[in-house]
């Protein structure tokens, strides 16, 4: 990818026991002193062949291990590094996260993958509040923690040497988006990064942009029409169910797992975007209340008024 970075790519596929969660992009990065993992991958047996693919690079203390967000195909492969002692780094929300789904998601996925292949999404030990810096001997990298997007608890990471930017799961290239947090926060968000200066951006699925922020103009557009679907669907009073029937038969354009992602999208954005649509027809409301109010209370003042001067 570039010196010192290492990614290998997950496929596109659903979990299942043929290929151990082997669905995300992992990978790690190496400096003078240390190493970084960037998300550990969605099994013990991927974590575990991620921490060999670092040994046959390097036998440096692997010292951070970094877990992007709460997916499982990100983070079940933690616990193969835990003998090394290092700091697992995660967003300020992902403790809490953790404590929300964790167990659904470690069941689940024992279910899917099978039990020996998942253990526990490990608890962090260093939370990122806004970002902080770490340094790997001679390549320092920013930890950035976003406001809700693809979920609550997202983090990037920007490697100043080589100016790229893991984008992780705010990030997706062929792989329909999973929206799990707020597809207008991620729409803001992904807007707010178009000018970072980054060489090499690295998603969460799918293969490097080395084109930003042109390379990620398609998945901005999928958020963009999907939220303006959607408001329309509410405009015209469709119900969840309307909505999920529409979704279900849309064209693709070229999405991979569109239908297994898509229809989800749109309850997602239908869940948030109704809460949005309801406060607007409140606010008129109050606004036609207040008006009444005013007039009423015009009224009154002209007619006191009025009998004053008779």
């Amino acid at each position: 990818m570039a010196p010192g970075i290492f990614v290998h790519f997950g496929k596109h596929e659903n979990p299942d026991r043929s290929n151990l969660g082997d669905i995300a992009n992992i990978g790690f990065i190496v400096g003078s002193e240390a190493v970084a993992v960037v998300d550990s991958g969605g099994s013990v047996s991927i974590g575990r062949e991620l921490k060999n693919a670092i040994r046959e690079v390097s036998s440096l203390p692997i010292r951070y291990v970094i877990i992007t967000h709460i997916h499982p195909d990100h983070a079940l492969g933690t616990p193969p590094f835990l003998d090394a002692k290092p700091e697992i780094v995660g967003h300020h929300r992902l403790p809490n996260a953790i404590l929300q789904r964790g167990s659904f998601y470690v069941e689940r996925s024992k279910e899917v993958l099978g039990d020996n292949e998942v253990e526990t999404i490990v608890v962090p030990t260093l939370l990122v509040e806004s970002e902080t810096t770490i340094d790997l001997g001679q390549r320092k990298l920013l930890i950035r923690a976003h406001e809700t997007a693809h979920t609550d608890n997202d983090l990037s990471v920007f490697d100043y040497n080589t100016k790229t930017l893991w984008l992780s799961d705010l990030l997706f290239i062929d792989r329909t988006p999973v929206v799990d947090g707020s597809a207008t926060g991620w729409i803001k968000l992904l807007k707010s990064m178009r000018d970072a200066n980054a060489d090499l951006v690295i998603p969460g699925h799918g293969s490097v942009v080395r084109d930003w922020p042109s390379g990620g103009s398609k998945m901005l557009a999928y958020l963009e029409n999907l939220v303006a679907a959607v408001r329309d669907m509410l405009q015209q009073g469709k119900s969840a169910g309307q909505a999920l029937s529409i979704a279900e038969s849309e064209n693709s354009d070229g999405w991979l797992l569109f239908r297994d992602s898509h229809p989800r999208n749109v309850l997602k954005a239908y869940s948030e975007l109704e809460w949005e649509w309801i406060s607007r027809i409140w606010a008129v409301f109050e606004i036609n209340q207040f008006t009444k109010l005013i007039t009423a209370n015009l009224y009154s003042i002209n007619q006191i008024r009025h009998r004053i001067c008779i």
